[in-house]
Order: structure tokens, then sequence, then C-alpha cells
């Protein structure tokens, strides 16, 4: 590993060429993973697929890294039982000739395994990665642990998303020494300050959702709480983004909260920065966890619930809370706490902007990508097998 000194932070890179496969490319890992290639001395590789299913949260073109490859995603059966293949992924490696390779954790994505077993073949390391098992659902949960645990356990390093997927691999019997965290994130450390709010609520407050609208975002429990929240405090919702679920959840909105909700669609760069700039309060009430680290760059508090698991290193007592997920109840009584005292809703704000610019941003993260691809190769490279 090569150290470069800046002004600030020393910048790590790894001397060699580095392959990444995964289910698909979401718009989000296009900067993660342009940012790694100037890590990487000798280059990197993407091996990606196009699913059906996906929401169209995929891109797979004008992708800035040494070679960027896009398969079709080949679903079988379906459910608990749902089996994924992506084609040529093994001639792919063959082709490509990586000096370490990161690939997904996902049990289900078959086509992983052929894989694995021809960089084995090679010497080449292979580091595995993932949100834990926090996504797993009960049905057949016997059955696919089993799976998970057999791929874990052929990876010779292993990335987790948050200290909350870390541990929930040491529980499927996973050295602990060859895990490290790479903590989820979408934006670098801000180089804006936190906005300067007024200390009330001027018209108001204003709650942001950020994400794709599908059921699993359960905007139903944050249009019930604020309908319940009564007279005592008035709050509208501003509703960034698009999906499929985006009628069903107009409709929804205007039958429990009449002319309070606004949904602007999806926004991009100035446009998304103003509605951060604009709100008071970020309320994440179902899945996905992303945005969260983006609406703390902007000095925002956070309220989430289920997330995916990265929910449990940014949201803290001193920036938010993390409410019970499914309760519109627990919802209700913490929009209750935070809006009843503006100024200490304000503190809460600089904080999480203090931990986006400290602790958790893509810079980390890809330091910690970085530091783990260089660990693998010099434990388990095959200079290190020498």
């Amino acid at each position: 590993m090569q150290t470069l000194l800046n002004d600030s932070d020393p910048i790590t890179t790894f001397s060699g060429r580095v392959a990444i496969q995964d289910l698909v490319l979401p718009l989000y890992r296009k900067t993660i993973y342009e940012r790694l290639e100037q890590r990487l001395d000798g280059g990197l590789g993407i091996f990606t697929g196009v699913s059906p299913d996906t929401h169209g949260v995929v891109v797979s073109d004008e992708l800035a890294v040494t070679e960027n490859t896009t398969v079709p995603n080949r679903h079988f059966l379906g459910g608990p039982l749902e089996v994924i293949w992506q084609s040529g992924f093994t001639e792919w490696l063959k082709d490509f000739r990586p000096d370490v390779a990161i690939v997904s954790g996902n049990a289900r994505l078959f086509s992983t395994k052929g894989g694995v077993r021809w960089l084995k073949s090679q010497g080449i390391p292979v580091v595995g990665w993932g949100l834990g098992t926090l996504m797993m659902g009960p049905h057949l949960r016997g059955m696919r642990t089993a799976m998970r645990k057999r791929l874990l356990h052929t990876f010779d390093g292993l990335i987790a998303y948050s200290s909350k997927a870390k541990e929930q691999y040491i529980e499927l019997g996973v050295d602990p020494d060859r895990i490290s965290i790479a903590y989820n994130a979408i934006a670098p450390r801000p180089d804006h300050p936190a906005p300067d709010r007024p200390f009330d609520f001027e018209g108001g407050a204003r709650l942001l959702f950020v994400g794709r609208l599908y059921p699993g975002k359960r905007l139903d429990l944050l249009f019930d709480a604020v309908a319940a929240l009564g007279e005592r405090f008035t709050a509208s919702i501003d509703i960034v983004g698009d999906g499929p679920g985006l009628e069903a959840t107009r409709v929804l909105a205007e039958e429990r909260l009449p002319g309070r909700v606004t949904f602007h669609g999806a926004l991009y760069g100035e446009a998304l920065d103003a509605a951060f700039r604009a709100a008071d309060l970020f309320i994440l009430p179902g899945m996905g966890g992303l945005a969260i680290q983006e609406a703390m760059s902007w000095g925002l508090p956070v309220i989430a619930a289920e997330g995916d698991g990265t929910q449990f290193d940014l949201v803290r007592d001193g920036n938010g809370w993390l409410m019970e997920p499914g309760s519109a109840a627990s919802l209700q009584g913490i929009l209750e706490q935070a809006l009843s005292d503006c100024p200490a809703l304000r503190t809460m704000g600089i904080e999480s902007h203090r931990i986006v610019c400290d602790e958790l941003n893509l810079d980390r993260m890809i330091d910690a990508m970085v530091a783990a691809v260089d660990d693998a190769s010099r434990r388990f490279g095959r200079a290190a097998s020498r």
C-alpha cells in the first residue's frame, strides 16, 4: 500500500488490480467506484447485472473505471427460493486477471461460487462484502443461513457495511480478524458548513423523506403519525423520489393529510441540495438507509426505523432517534419530542454534520475498502504464499 500525503489526511492506494462483482449497479455506486479507481494503481474492473425487478435503480454505462461489464441477471424460482445467475462471470475474471477480487456476499447469486473457485485455484484473494443478515426474512431461514455460511467461509476477507453487519457475520462463525467495516456512504466529506437555520419553525416544521417509493418505505406510518399530532404541532412533509409506489403514495397522502404533503419527484444536484437545506428533520420510516448520511451532511437530525443496518452507526442519541419498526405510535411520540424543542433539534443537526465530516463519509468508506484489499493481498495473495 502506498501512502500519499496532502495538506490534510493521508490518501492510501493499492498497487494491484481489483475486480468487483455485485448483483446490480445502483446509481449511487457510480461515485464510489470512480473514486476507488483513482486509488488502484492497477485499475478497477466492475462486473454487475441488470434485473427486471430492481425498480430501475441501475446505471450500466458511462462508468469511468478500467473495465465495466454488465450482463442480464437471470432469475429462477421466486420468493425465499429465488436464485440468480450472471452468465460469464468466471470468463470475465479470467480475462481481467485481478490481483484481488471483491464479490457479493449474497448467497442467492449462484454464479459467484464458480468465480470464487477459479480465483482460489489461481491464488487470488477473495473478499466478500454485504449488509449482514439484517434483510433476511423468516421463510426458509435455516436453509438460507446455511447457504450463506458456506459462501462466507470461502472468503479470505469480508467487508461489512455496518457494525451491525459485522456482528451478524461473527455470529455465523466468520473470524473477526477477517472482517473490516466500510460504513456504507453515498456522499463525500461535506465541503460546506451546516446550514444556519432559525431557532423556531417559521410557518411550521418541514419534514423530509428522500428515497425510492415502494411499500417497504412505510410512508403510511409517517402520514399517520403526523395526522395524529393534533393542533399543537404544525408540520408539512416533502417527498423527494420516484418509483412504482408513487401514485399509491399520492392517494394515501391526500386521504390522510390533505394539502400537507408535497411530491417533488426525483431530484439531483442543486435541486436536491436545496430540499435538504429547506428541511428541519429527515425521516426514514421504513427500509433503506443511504439517504440518511446525505441528510446528515446538510445538518439534519434523523428519525429512522429498519434501514439497512447503517442506521445503527449513523443515528445516535446526539443527532436523532431510532423508532420502533412498523409503529406509527412510536414515530408520533418521537415527533412530539422533536418538534417541542426547536433549539435542541438544531443542536442535533449540528452533531449530524460533525459525524459525517469526521467519521462516516464516502472518503472513509473508500479508505476502508482499500485497506481491506491490501490486507487480503498481503495475507493471502500470491506473493504471500511464496
